[in-house]
């Protein structure tokens, strides 16, 4: 294998188990419509709160522009070359809010806010990873793959 001989071997086997579980996830056919469904909505649910946000900021912007240039913000936010996408989030916001006449400044204020929304409401969620079973058991499974 190609890969194997180019990568550390922890990091290969993190990517080998990340392949092996997308392939329980998505292998069966009858998970594909489920899975399309549940990222689209997450998706549009994503661009209502950021037409919210919207609103409560003052912020004139359509919500069919939104459901246009909030996607490809998010995919940016995801890219791993910042903590949790801050910067480059505000980056993309600015940028693409900026094709539909909003102020940088108002499209920073947006971004900023959205951000400390997700962070807000994953913290119950990292509680309960913390305080879980399985936080210790893919410690274990860690220590167990390092050479």
């Amino acid at each position: 294998m190609l890969f194997a001989r180019l990568l550390p071997l922890r990091f290969y086997q993190l990517i080998t188990s990340l392949a092996e579980d997308s392939r329980i996830v998505l292998a069966p056919r009858h998970y594909g419509p489920y899975v399309l469904g549940l990222s689209i909505a997450n998706q549009v649910l994503m661009v209502l709160v950021m037409f919210a946000l919207a609103q409560g900021l003052s912020i004139d912007v359509e919500v069919s522009a939104l459901l246009v240039l909030i996607p490809p913000v998010i995919l940016a936010s995801l890219l791993p070359i910042s903590f949790a996408g801050w910067g480059i989030r505000e980056g993309a916001m600015i940028a693409m809010l900026g094709t539909v006449d909003v102020a940088p400044e108002n499209a920073l204020a947006l971004s900023v806010a959205f951000g400390f929304l997700i962070l807000i409401l994953s913290l119950p969620g990292a509680l309960v990873w913390f305080l879980s079973e399985n936080r210790k058991s893919a410690a274990d499974n860690l220590e167990k793959t390092e050479p």
